[in-house]
């Protein structure tokens, strides 16, 4: 194996752990990191980061492994991991992680800015609805 080989395998091996830190916050949220084996006499006790420390370490192990992994394979190595299905997972987890952060508005602010979106539409009579 020469050590282009070497370097692209460890990519993939990156990004199968980063895709498994993906679907682990998705379904956990925040988690500690666990970035080497550990002994069983080793003290595993740690705490669970919050869900931005969880994004931004995926986010540094997705960025490493598309350095070292080609942008396109060819037709014998179709289904090989890439740097563009590893920019495209970083986008969904990015994604994913916008959407968490844009639910902290309240719903009183959500109603504010619904009617004056409606405002500025010029529709006269606004249904204010009940305020929560």
């Amino acid at each position: 194996m020469t050590a282009e080989e070497k370097k692209v395998r460890k990519g993939e091996a990156k990004m199968i752990i980063a895709y498994h830190y993906v679907q682990m916050l998705r379904n956990l949220g925040g988690m500690p990191w666990i970035d080497h084996a550990y002994k069983p006499e080793d003290d595993v006790r740690m705490s669970r980061m919050t869900i931005e420390e969880t994004v931004e370490k995926i986010c540094g192990l997705i960025d490493e492994a598309a350095g070292m992994l080609p942008w396109g394979v060819n037709a014998a190595d179709d289904g090989r991991m890439t740097a563009a299905g590893a920019l495209a997972l970083k986008s969904r987890l990015l994604l994913f992680a916008a959407s968490l952060f844009s639910i902290m508005i309240s719903r009183i602010e959500m109603e504010k800015r619904r009617i004056c979106v409606l405002y500025g539409m010029g529709i006269s009579q606004i249904p204010v609805g009940r305020m929560l």
